[in-house]
């Protein structure tokens, strides 16, 4: 179990975060995508962030099917401005 946390965003903007099983590594109208969202299984939500600037998830592995496989993320702050996070590693593991 541990929290994924997201910072650095404007208080009260609002974003995107986005999990793949591949990397990428190009850009995109003008901006850099490290999650594979072309051929790669993904998904998209949208997020909220708080008077900090702050997004926290808490995480826990409850399925033994993902033990040992590896996401990646990347976050994205759409409003009030358009910027992208570093991409993320992540390995599930109980």
């Amino acid at each position: 179990a541990g929290l994924l946390e997201i910072s650095g965003a404007t208080p009260f903007g609002t974003g995107i975060i986005g999990a793949s099983t591949a990397k990428l590594n190009t850009t995109a109208g003008g901006l850099s995508l490290f999650i594979d969202v072309y051929g790669a299984s993904y998904a998209l939500a949208g997020i909220g962030f708080d008077a900090t600037g702050q997004w926290t998830y808490p995480l826990t592995l409850l399925n033994a099917g993902l033990d040992d496989v590896t996401f990646y993320l990347q976050t994205a702050e759409t409003f009030p401005i358009l910027r992208e996070s570093n991409g993320l590693q992540v390995l599930f593991s109980r």
